[in-house]
């Protein structure tokens, strides 16, 4: 007993040393693997682009290579490496050091910032590679056949890098290949699809989108029995789609948008029964929606929007039970809206935009859907809102807007948990219910272009979530609610073209973006308040009765972008201190009482003073998820015409306009620092003195009026440099001299531009130039010519040869040139 007690440490001895030996051993690695690793490492010091190198601290000869930061090891061999974040900017030249580890199983170096092609040397080795994710990197030339002659690899990704297809890929290149997983996706192989994929008969995963693919969709699709995942959108495949795309069974996901395929939805899609998704998208399907898509009991989301489909919504659709979202927006669907949709208690998204559908209002409906959000946009729908969605207690977004949608909006609205409701451009009457102003809920409201009229609700304010509101084009009248100033969180305020009257102290809301006023009756002063409000981008406040000045301190709104206060009747002098504000880019001031002098200052308007090439009005704009339920507009005054301009597009009418005013003075030359300016607008002021030479520096002007003022002088000859002037009006001045030519000025011919100047002239206008020589009478320029003149000019030159001719003859025969000799 006492000889096992002693021995008993010896054996917790020889345990702890078992397990040391074990741990150093499971640590080592053999000496050619990390002689590969350090040559690695070697060639990522030198290249002189590596941006850093994070496992500098473990990666050394002196310890084992196995702890080593990223690698892993099994019976001494390194097995996988996992080098994101570990060595990030090399060229790929290095990995040809890696490609020595026959072990290797798996190779993780995406999001690496790699620059290179892929090497080929040495990628034969490794034959038991089964995993290798190159993706999000800055690879290019072409993928290396080796790689897909590797017989274990199952696993490849080499997404978003720019990588090209190759030009001598064999044809066997991929038959040996245990690929399941293949992401070649956002690379620039251009062509067709790659026939050796056709060949890869293990695939579960094919994701090839963003590939600039062009051709067709072969029918050898139908032989990757195993594809569960099949991605090839945003290319440029066309055909039809092949009816064998039936047998790929084991389906769930097929996304196909945003390509240019045409013809019809095969009925063999119906064999898909795994499917859960389904984009379409973004096409140029022109058939009719197939009855056997009712097949797809386990689909969720079915997207076939964007495309050229007829036909009705198929009956069969009520067989699909797990269907959430359905997107059949912007087709050429007709007939009635099947009740079967609604009774689809899944159903969470439903969009029928853009289509011809209109709504059977004698239909019955079981309210059980599940809606979140519902699009019924431009469908025709005839007759009052339907009384079914009363029912709809989930649904969250209403959109029934471009319908002729008719009668009142229904009270039983406030007891819906929705937030945003757009039925915009309908034929619905009445008043609003005060009661859809009670909700906690709603953000945001569109009601424009309707036929509503009465006055606003006196509790419009205690809708304390309302984030925009759009009541323009009705019939409203009477005073704005006090309790507007309530909504602390409304960012987008339009009640445009109505009837509402007194001041607009009410709609002076801290945090407002956006505000438009324009088109009511609205009168007295613009209130000193509007300075408080620094968030506003958009003043909109044209034609009203307004009167006051404008205020000295509206430098304060600093985010302000577009200023409208047209056809008013606003006076006093134009504050020098709008030209502090550096994001004003339209300003229209035109048609009020204004005076004095235009401001020299105007020409320091920062924003103006630089070209905004790539910029989208209300690019910052928006609030998060309000954009995609409503694009702003903006109305101007373009070369004469009042036009409705969508937000994507007003960055090219930037605008300056000062007309019909009693503004007096000259013309600032400062002016001519607006070089993103497209439309100056002076015209019906009382201006003087002569068109400043430095407005030729206006390089993108597309529009100048500066008619009907007291301009003298003549036309600056720099306006010759205006390359995109297409309107001019100069008329009704006192200009003299000669219209200049060249460029755009050659093109300037309508004979309206210059009417009723003291002395013009110049073929635009067919009036012939004279000046005055140097002796005091009147010859014909060399622009022009004069036809008198140029006559006694030729006739003085014939005349002149003649005399000379015989005269040289007289000569010649006197000295004897031309005696004539004796005959021998």
């Amino acid at each position: 007993m006492n000889v096992k007690m002693d021995s008993l440490p010896w054996h917790f001895f020889i345990l702890f040393l078992h397990i040391l030996l074990s741990t150093v051993s499971s640590s080592a690695c053999s000496l050619e693997n990390k002689q590969a690793l350090l040559q690695f490492k070697s060639s990522v010091i030198r290249d002189p682009a590596s941006a850093s190198f994070s496992g500098d601290q473990s990666w050394n000869s002196s310890s084992v290579c196995c702890s080593w930061e990223g690698v892993r090891c099994r019976n001494q061999l390194v097995t996988e490496l996992h080098l994101t974040n570990v060595f990030t900017g090399y060229n790929t030249k290095a990995l040809s050091n890696l490609f020595l580890i026959k072990s290797l199983t798996l190779l993780n170096a995406s999001s690496s910032f790699l620059h290179g092609e892929i090497p080929a040397n040495n990628l034969s080795s490794l034959s038991k590679l089964e995993y290798l994710d190159l993706s999000s990197n800055h690879i290019n030339g072409s993928i290396p056949d080796q790689l897909f002659s590797l017989p274990n690899l199952k696993h490849l990704s080499l997404q978003s890098n720019r990588l090209s297809a190759s030009s001598n890929a064999s044809s066997h290149g991929f038959i040996d290949s245990r690929l399941e997983y293949l992401d070649l996706s956002f690379n620039n192989f251009n062509g067709p699809i790659p026939f050796q994929v056709y060949n890869l008969t293990n695939l579960k995963y094919l994701a090839l989108s963003g590939t600039h693919l062009s051709g067709s969709l072969r029918s050898n699709i139908g032989s990757l029995l195993r594809l569960e995942i099949l991605n090839l959108e945003d290319n440029s495949l066309h055909g039809s789609l092949p009816p064998e795309i039936g047998k790929l069974q084991k389906l769930r996901i097929l996304l196909l948008s945003s390509n240019n395929f045409s013809g019809e939805i095969p009925n063999s899609i119906s064999n898909l029964t795994q499917l859960k998704k389904l984009d379409i998208s973004y096409n140029n399907l022109f058939s009719v929606i197939p009855e056997s898509i009712g097949e797809l009991r386990n689909i969720s989301d079915i997207l076939l929007n964007q495309n050229n489909l007829t036909g009705g919504i198929p009956m069969s659709m009520q067989e699909l039970s797990k269907l959430e979202s359905l997107d059949l927006n912007g087709n050429s669907l007709s007939g009635y809206i099947p009740t079967i949709l609604f009774e689809l208690n899944r159903l969470k998204i439903l969009n029928l935009a853009g289509n011809s559908l209109s709504w059977n209002s004698t239909a019955k409906i079981s309210p059980t859907c599940l809606f979140s959000e519902l699009y019924l946009k431009s469908c025709r729908i005839i007759g009052e809102i339907p009384r079914w969605l009363s029912g709809q207690k989930d649904l969250q977004n209403l959109d029934l807007s471009n319908n002729m949608l008719s009668g009142e909006i229904p009270s039983w609205f406030a007891e819906l948990r929705i937030q945003s409701i757009i039925l915009s451009d309908n034929k619905l009457t009445g008043k609003l219910p005060p009661s859809l102003f009670e909700s906690q809920i709603l953000s945001f409201l569109d009601l424009s272009i309707n036929m509503l009229e009465g006055e606003l609700p006196k509790n419009i304010g205690n809708a304390s979530s309302l984030e925009g509101l759009l009541l323009s084009s009705n019939s409203f009248h009477g005073p704005l609610p006090e309790s507007m100033s309530n909504l602390l969180y409304i960012w987008m305020l339009d009640l445009s073209y109505n009837n509402i009257s007194g001041n607009i102290l009410h709609s002076l809301i801290p945090g407002l973006n956006y505000l438009d006023l324009s088109s009511n009756n609205f009168s007295g002063q613009l209130p000193v308040e509007l300075t408080s409000m620094d968030s506003l981008k958009v003043l909109e406040l044209h034609d009203n009765r307004l009167t006051g000045e404008l205020p000295v301190s509206f430098s304060k709104i600093s985010c302000l972008q577009v200023l409208n206060v047209r056809n008013n009747n606003i006076g006093g002098l134009i504050p020098a201190s709008l030209a502090e504000l550096s994001k004003l880019w339209f300003i229209d001031l035109s048609h009020n009482k204004l005076t004095g002098e235009i401001p020299t200052e105007l020409g320091d308007l920062p924003y103006l003073q630089y070209t905004h090439s790539n910029e989208s009005y209300f690019s910052d704009y928006f609030l998060s998820g309000q954009s995609e339920y409503y694009n702003q507009h903006l109305i101007i005054d373009w070369k004469g015409s009042v036009i409705d301009v969508t937000g994507s597009r007003a960055n090219l009418f930037m605008t300056l306009d000062l007309s019909n005013n009693q503004l007096s003075g000259g013309i600032p030359a400062s002016l001519g620092n607006l070089r993103a300016l497209k439309s100056l607008h002076l015209s019906f002021n009382e201006l003087t003195g002569g068109i400043p030479a430095e407005l030729g520096r206006l390089e993108n002007i597309e529009s100048m009026f500066l008619s009907n003022n007291k301009l003298t002088g003549e036309i600056p000859q720099t306006f010759v440099e205006l390359r995109e002037l297409t309107t001019l009006d100069l008329s009704n001045n006192k200009l003299v001299g000669q219209i200049p030519t060249g460029g755009q000025m050659s093109a300037m011919t309508d004979p309206s531009s210059y009417v009723n100047n003291s002395d013009l002239c110049g073929f635009q206008i067919g009036v012939q130039c004279k000046s005055v020589s140097p002796s005091g009478g009147l010859q014909g320029s060399s622009n022009t010519g004069d036809e008198g003149d140029e006559w006694l000019s030729w006739e003085a030159t014939a005349v002149g040869y003649s005399v000379g001719f015989f005269l040289a003859i007289g000569i010649a025969y006197f000295i004897g040139i031309f005696h004539p000799k004796s005959r021998q």
